[in-house]
Order: C-alpha cells, then sequence, then structure tokens
C-alpha cells in the first residue's frame, strides 16, 4: 500500500501515515525525520543532565535513563503513542526524579516539534496532582 498523506490544519507539521493491508488495518503516524532528530537530541540532553545528578539511594542514573528511553520511543510514536504508557513512564519519572521531571517537561512543552494534545494534557495532569 503506498503512504498517504493526511490533509493538513494551519500550523501542523506533514507526518506520513503508512497503511498495512488487511485485516489489520495498522496505520502509524509517525513524525519526520527531522523531528525525530530533534528528539533525539533534547532526550540526550535531558540524559546529559541526569549524569551530572548526585548519587540517589533511591532511583540510579541508569534506572532514569531506561525511563527516558521509553517516554522518547514513545513520543517519537507520534499520535500513535500509547497514552497509559505515556502516563504511566511520566508519573514514574515525576515520583522519582522530579528535577528531571521537570526539564523534560519544559523541554517538551517548549518544543517546535508537534506533541500530540494528548501528551500535553498527560503533562498537565501530572504537574497538577505535584
Amino acid at each position: 500500500m503506498s503512504p498517504k498523506k493526511p490533509s493538513k490544519k494551519p500550523g501542523e507539521q506533514d507526518h506520513l501515515i503508512v497503511g498495512v493491508g488487511l485485516p489489520g488495518k495498522v496505520t502509524t503516524d509517525a513524525p519526520p525525520p527531522e523531528v525525530l532528530t530533534e528528539i533525539s537530541k533534547m532526550f540526550l540532553e535531558i540524559k546529559g543532565q541526569v549524569d551530572k545528578r548526585e548519587e540517589d539511594d533511591e532511583i540510579d542514573k541508569d534506572e532514569l535513563k531506561d525511563i527516558l528511553e521509553k517516554i522518547e520511543r514513545e513520543i517519537n510514536r507520534g499520535d500513535s503513542a500509547n497514552p497509559a504508557k505515556l502516563e504511566r513512564w511520566l508519573g514514574n519519572l515525576s515520583s522519582a526524579a522530579p528535577d528531571v521531571f521537570d526539564v523534560t517537561m519544559t523541554l517538551l512543552l517548549e518544543s517546535t516539534f508537534h506533541l500530540p494534545r494528548f501528551v500535553r494534557r498527560i503533562i498537565q495532569k501530572i504537574r497538577e496532582s505535584n
């Protein structure tokens, strides 16, 4: 099946939609490569800040990086990201390392790439519960 582009609303970025044949009718709405590069750079910066953190008996740096990698992979899925996974992982990050959570959320919210609305709602929900 050939890729097709959705109609674009003003201010939206292009996303490639790929369809996979019947019976699954699976589609992926992933961000374009340049956005994936921006996301990767952002998460590299965050992981660098994790490396600079003092040792913490409650959570080690590798565990924080693991959470961040899961969040990054899910964000890379764009509109196809799983809200339940993101909410769980962002909540875990918020509980384990509020400083890293704050930096991550600030960078995500201030980024120039398309961040799905449901991700913004999850971030707001977690911030309000803290």
